[in-house]
């Protein structure tokens, strides 16, 4: 797990994959041009039933960077073997996953602490928009415990505001809330290929299909959407 979330100045989209998801695809990035607003376009809600789950555990501390939805099959069972439980509830307080794992699924990201999981846990049926509090408790004093910041109603209604905007220059623009939700990521349907991976409110990729797969999250509540792209 390599490479890091670039940041960009003024009037510059760039979306680059975080830490976990370097794997997961490459990024695209180019310059925008123009600042016409985008016609709203048909936005098809996806109902994932599994969550990427992320953090780092150090000497002293450990912490859970934002969930993502995804369709990848669950990487433990609940129930497992290990001295770090990852537990999932929903806005009822009730348990839709805990998970058990130890130092094997831990890997060490040069220049960053600790040591840092992936992971991917099953929701239900409710899918990733079920997610209201995640709780990490890694052993020795060590845990981390993030809620969501909104509703699953405010997390679609944001999601369908997400449109992407041509950029002239054969890329797609897609401008969002980063005060309000703390990750955006775009995906290739077809390929699967992650575009990008966006934390500042703008991002540009290049997009060869006729949608893009936009996925929101405010830390731990999270959903996607199938958006579909204008013919040129």
């Amino acid at each position: 797990m390599t490479g890091r979330l670039r940041r960009r100045g003024p009037r510059r989209a760039c979306g680059a994959p975080l830490l976990a998801l370097a794997a997961l695809g490459a990024a695209g990035c180019q310059a925008p041009v123009g600042d016409e607003p985008p016609a709203t376009r048909s936005a098809q809600p996806l109902a994932h039933e599994a969550v990427l789950l992320r953090g780092w555990i150090g000497e002293q501390a450990a912490d859970l960077e934002p969930v993502l939805p995804t369709a990848a099959a669950p990487s433990l069972q609940d129930g497992g073997a290990g001295p770090f439980r990852l537990s999932g509830f929903d806005d009822a307080g009730r348990l839709l996953f805990e998970l058990r794992f130890g130092e094997e699924a831990l890997a060490s990201v040069p220049g960053r602490p600790g040591h840092h999981f992936m992971l991917v846990a099953a929701v239900g049926a409710g899918g990733a928009s079920a997610l209201a509090t995640l709780e990490l408790d890694a052993a020795q004093g060590r845990t981390a415990v993030q809620q969501a910041r909104w509703p699953a109603e405010t997390l679609q209604a944001a999601l369908a505001e997400v449109q992407p905007s041509a950029d002239g220059q054969g890329s797609w623009r897609v401008r969002w809330d980063a005060g309000r939700f703390a990750l955006l990521q775009l995906r290739d349907p077809a390929s699967g290929a992650i575009l990008a991976l966006d934390r500042d409110g703008e991002v540009s990729v290049a997009a060869e299909g006729a949608a893009l797969e936009v996925a929101l999250s405010d830390g731990v509540r999270s959903a996607a959407a199938l958006v579909e792209l204008p013919t040129p």
